[in-house]
């Protein structure tokens, strides 16, 4: 009877240091759902005009801000809207972008990563902000050609 109760306790600890172990594997400190739409907030840029929150930097207007000028599943795939002046200059969706997000790592628990296009392969810099309630509410994604869009939680 005290041998199987041994076995028994032994089983009962492998399982638990088994259990314990695959919570930890493969995770990146701070990375919480950042899956949903996002709504353009803020776009920086140094080289050329774009369309920004309602206007461009040549004074078109037209309302950017939908509730999803960036869409993200669960699994990391993407959509991202792309503004520019039409010819009424006024910002209309020039195009829409998908592709695929990858977490490499986080800064005191703001994930960042890259973003990659399907249709060109090109590789961009994203970044979250830490989450709040387990929600990441503002990205910012930073194209090589110094844009940097901003996107905050709009779901």
């Amino acid at each position: 009877m005290k041998n199987i109760k041994t076995k028994l306790l032994l089983l009962l600890i492998t399982a638990l240091i088994i259990s314990c172990s695959k919570d930890e594997e493969g995770g990146i400190a701070g990375v919480d759902d950042f899956s949903g739409d996002f709504s353009l907030s803020f776009v920086a840029n140094s080289l050329t005009e774009v369309c920004t929150n309602n206007s461009s930097s040549t004074g078109g207007t037209g309302s950017t801000s939908s509730s999803n000028d960036l869409e993200i599943t669960s699994n990391g795939r993407f959509k991202q809207k792309i503004y520019s002046l039409d010819s009424s200059n006024e910002c209309t969706v020039s195009e829409i972008l998908e592709g695929q997000i990858t977490i490499n790592g986080s800064f005191h628990e703001a994930p960042y990563g890259i973003i990659e296009f399907d249709d060109s392969g090109k590789t961009y810099n994203i970044q979250f902000s830490k989450s709040t309630l387990g929600k990441h509410n503002t990205i910012t994604i930073n194209y090589d050609n110094n844009i940097i869009y901003t996107y905050r939680r709009s779901n």
